[in-house]
């Protein structure tokens, strides 16, 4: 990190923060459970962010069972990090529920105008000594000035669960997901374990309800072929959101320590 201006910042949308958000859990899960949960904390924990070399920028979370990888293309980052995200910040990340309604023949449908743009997640700030997520649209008069969260942010060691923990690292993000990119479609069925299968069923998940409430958000899903996990998945979702979910035994090695 910069020590002479301390001049950090990472800007994205609140939605890609939330599709990261199953990965994160998974990374929780692990911790705590003997010396191979701390291992797997130590390595893993937190969200890779770096930028890419087109533009935007690639946000990653990862367990040694997985890596989920999505690319923001209106993102931006002065250096590669690891920032680690309190429970409350994450919260704060996800789409807020619309009321749901029932037309007279029964069907039911999620009332936008029920939760106003100014509470729905939006930006997300992440700068050397504090990070908030703001709304999509600017707040009323009244609250003229607020945001849906904000908090501390601390670039050393000390140990704060309400702050934002940001660590600088030398990131190949960009390099690994190109060779994902470029991998080929996998020929034949893969063996993939249950605990996989519901990571990525959650991370397609969390994309629909952040993005567009809607049950059918991909519109392609290719299982490709890399060293890099015994099951890789690519997927093109609606609003051009790219995914690239490694799972099923990752190989931290392949990966290249990346």
């Amino acid at each position: 990190m910069t020590k002479e201006n301390n001049q950090f910042s990472c800007v994205t949308d609140a939605s890609y923060i939330a599709l990261l958000i199953p990965s994160i859990k998974m990374q929780n899960e692990l911790t705590g459970t003997g010396p191979l949960g701390y291992i797997e904390n130590e390595r893993f924990s937190g969200v890779a962010i770096a930028p890419h070399p087109e533009g935007g920028i690639l946000l990653c979370a990862r367990t040694r069972f997985s890596c989920v990888m999505v690319r923001d293309p209106k993102g931006s980052i002065t250096e590669p990090a690891d920032v680690f995200f309190p429970k409350a910040f994450l919260k704060s990340c996800k789409r807020k529920k619309f009321h749901t309604m029932v037309t007279e023949n029964q069907e039911t449908y999620g009332a936008e105008d029920s939760v106003p743009a100014f509470i729905q997640p939006g930006v997300v700030h992440v700068f050397y000594c504090g990070a908030y997520v703001a709304g999509k649209d600017a707040p009323t008069e009244d609250n003229e000035g607020s945001v849906l969260y904000s908090t501390r942010a601390k670039m050393d060691d000390e140990s704060d669960p309400w702050a934002v923990h940001i660590k600088p690292r030398e990131s190949k993000l960009a390099k690994q997901w190109q060779v994902m990119m470029d991998a080929s479609v996998q020929k034949g069925d893969s063996i993939v374990v249950s605990g996989a299968l519901g990571l990525l069923s959650d991370t397609m998940q969390a994309h629909s309800r952040e993005f567009y409430n809607d049950p059918l958000p991909i519109w392609s899903l290719e299982e490709i072929k890399t060293k890099h996990a015994a099951a890789s998945y690519r997927a093109q979702c609606k609003g051009g959101v790219e995914i690239i979910a490694c799972i099923a035994q990752a190989n931290p090695a392949a990966l290249g320590g990346c």
